[in-house]
């Protein structure tokens, strides 16, 4: 008799383990742009041009040091006049290093609110289409043939439900 209760729970549990395996197959053929989520908001564009004129404003900074470093590879000056460039040099670039992560500190806490907001929202947003299809195939069957290459693009889904 132990035997066969041990039988049927094994089978019982290998019944519940192919159903949430299925259930995790049909969430898995979801698809996701998320770049086009993130462009969708306001916070987030604004977000990247600061930070995109910030880097060009570091890079740009970065740029005026070519004359330093000529001149420190110039082989007429002697050595400490070249080590003494080297010096100058390596405190401009880390002044410009410190005026980076300043300046993206700053744009970091001026959106930072806005976009953990907005990211939570795509998480529910993602969370109820995947529930939803997980629920239709649980109902209907098969979603999608079983295919590794096979994914449903669920953006404009999710791009429906953060609209609501």
């Amino acid at each position: 008799m132990k035997i066969r209760y041990y039988s049927i729970y094994k089978y019982a549990i290998y019944f519940i383990l192919l159903i949430f395996s299925y259930s995790a197959a049909a969430a898995d053929t979801g698809l996701i742009d998320y770049d086009k989520l993130l462009n969708k908001n306001a916070a987030v564009s604004e977000y990247t041009s600061e930070v995109a004129s910030l880097k060009i404003k570091v890079m740009n900074d970065y740029d005026t040091l070519d004359s330093l470093r000529d001149a420190i590879i110039d082989d007429t000056k002697n050595r400490d006049a070249r080590d003494k460039l080297a010096a100058e040099l390596a405190d401009k670039e880390a002044e410009i290093v410190k005026n980076w992560l300043v300046g993206l500190q700053k744009i970091n806490a001026k959106y930072d609110d806005e976009i953990v907001a907005f990211d939570q929202k795509i998480q529910t947003a993602i969370d109820a289409v995947t529930q939803a299809k997980n629920l239709k195939f649980i109902k209907e069957g098969t979603v999608v043939e079983e295919d590794d290459t096979n994914t449903i693009d669920i953006t404009p889904d999710v791009l429906k439900e953060l609209e609501k």
